[in-house]
């Protein structure tokens, strides 16, 4: 209960202010986020299960740390992010670009086995079968 409460007020205080967080406004430091949430993601799931749960919350910790977000504000902000549908997809299409350009850059792209299943720059609605 108390972590919704933190949860609505930090929502209460982005919506709010004037000044929106710059995560909602700049798109740059938006894709930067989903990238380390990503790359986190994929960090993560190097851990046997067992471990997943303790190196989510580092992972989250660090995530937080580099994008000047409180843990509580994490959430919020991507919530926001996700609710402006145009924007969020375009985000989610530069991501998907950006992770390719990584996977080439890192000679690991492979037409027969691809790392990052985002060959296809599929966005949003196409990876939900919504087309």
């Amino acid at each position: 209960m108390r972590i919704l409460v933190s949860l609505v007020i930090v929502l209460l205080l982005i919506a709010c202010s004037e000044d929106q967080h710059p995560l909602l406004t700049d798109d740059d430091k938006a894709v930067a986020l989903l990238l380390d949430i990503n790359i986190a993601n994929v960090a993560m799931n190097k851990y046997p299960s067992t471990m997943r749960d303790s190196m989510s919350k580092v992972f989250r910790m660090q995530v937080c740390e580099l994008h000047h977000l409180k843990e509580e504000e994490l959430d919020t902000v991507l919530w926001m992010m996700q609710n402006d549908f145009d924007r969020y997809n375009k985000l989610y299409l530069r991501l998907a670009d950006t992770l390719n350009a990584l996977e080439e850059k890192t000679g690991e792209a492979s037409q027969d086995n691809p790392r990052l299943p985002y060959k296809n720059r599929l966005d949003s609605i196409s990876l939900n079968g919504k087309n």
